[in-house]
């Protein structure tokens, strides 16, 4: 059974990381989206590692300072995805980085108050 994206009841708790069931290993780090952007206060980051090492995954405002952060691994290589800020993650233009092996990949999201 694989888990559901339920933005009104996810079946797992606030700032989790679920591993989603994929056929293949994939071959590069992905940071695949980051929704609902705008958001009211939650984001989830869909990603994938494309092997075992310690990853991270960071909010950072647009001034650079980080929001949140966190470890993930050492972790099995496939997709995930992460759940940020339970409805209360101010106002504002945040980035998302993922980080895995000395490689960075961001993208940009909005929430909205």
């Amino acid at each position: 059974v694989s888990p559901r994206l339920d933005v009104y009841g996810p079946p797992w708790p606030p700032d989790s990381l679920v591993a989603v069931p994929d056929p293949g290993t994939p071959a590069a780090l992905r940071l695949e989206s980051v929704y609902p952007t705008p958001s009211l206060g939650t984001l989830w980051v869909s990603f994938a590692l494309p092997g075992d090492a310690p990853a991270s995954l960071e909010l950072m405002d647009v001034a650079g300072r980080r929001v949140w952060r966190q470890e993930i691994g050492p972790s099995t290589a496939g997709r995930h995805v992460a759940r940020l800020g339970d409805g209360a993650l101010p106002g504002g233009i945040y980035f998302v980085r993922l980080s895995q092996s000395g490689r960075h990949l961001v993208a940009r999201a909005i929430v909205l108050r």
